[in-house]
């Protein structure tokens, strides 16, 4: 499997950035050629990140699926939560 994902940042503020990511997912069949790879689908994120304190982060997104049609079917939402314990 091979996953790509480049992404961009804009620190909007000292807590708060703007994320775009790409996302790339490729994998290769057992058995055929080497180099040859099954497209597995893309997707783009753009989001937020927030430090809502030092040692805690969230990370609102919208995921929009670009593989195909691009619609609300195929779009969600997703949230990352980090926090620090030490």
């Amino acid at each position: 499997e091979l996953y790509l994902a480049p992404c961009i940042n804009y620190q909007y503020s000292k807590t708060v950035a703007f994320s775009l990511l790409y996302e790339v997912y490729l994998s290769h069949t057992l058995g055929r050629r080497f180099g040859v790879l099954n497209h597995d689908g893309t997707d783009l994120e753009p989001g937020v990140i927030w430090d809502i304190t030092p040692k805690i982060m969230i990370n609102p997104y919208i995921n929009i699926q670009t593989g195909g049609k691009i619609n609300l079917k195929s779009t969600s939402l997703g949230l990352m939560v980090n926090v620090g314990l030490l």
